[in-house]
């Protein structure tokens, strides 16, 4: 099991569709995002790899992702302990052989497109990035069982399984999502 972290300008690009398809979504309840763009569908192709590389130097994109890549690689393993130790008891996760967490500058502080990908925004501190990361992927890990239910106790079941998993004893700064 691994999780890779990529950083890829052509597939920020492509994302930056679907961020901009939800952000009345991410305003309604009041997520954070980050989106510089008044209109991808408006804004040329070189105007947007503009955007891009401005916010490679502002967010310092290269320092982060190797940041990110240690601080992953120190607590992938007990990560993938943990929910392999949760998944005997409770026959809910699906695991993949390979994840691949794409950090970006843009949209809300996280989400997943099934089955094996995970989107972060760079936009907060690490131990909190390698949290929305664990997040995700337990998204990913149970999205068959909940794909049907709604946003707010898929939401629930990510967290309580980051919790009842021991995950928190990791990372007890975790805090599950208000509604």
């Amino acid at each position: 099991m691994k999780v890779k972290i990529i950083y890829d300008i052509n597939r920020i690009k492509k994302e930056l569709f679907f961020i901009e398809k939800n952000l009345a979504y991410f305003k309604k309840n009041k997520m954070f995002f980050y989106f510089p763009f008044e209109s991808i569908k408006k804004t040329s192709d070189k105007k947007i790899i503009k955007q891009i590389q401005e916010d490679e130097k502002r967010f310092q994109i290269k320092k982060v992702k190797e940041k990110i890549e240690k601080e992953w690689s120190e607590k992938e393993n007990i990560v993938f302990e943990y929910l392999y130790e949760y998944s005997k008891k409770e026959k809910i996760l699906e695991f993949e052989n390979e994840y691949k967490c794409y950090l970006s500058f843009y949209g809300c502080y996280g989400y997943y497109d099934f089955p094996n990908e995970i989107f972060v925004n760079i936009n907060a501190k690490s131990e909190f990035i390698i949290e929305t990361i664990i997040h995700e992927l337990i998204h990913l890990l149970i999205y068959k069982k909940t794909a049907k239910k709604p946003y707010q106790k898929i939401e629930e079941i990510a967290d309580a399984i980051f919790i009842n998993s021991r995950l928190n004893t990791i990372f007890p700064k975790y805090k599950a999502q208000k509604f």
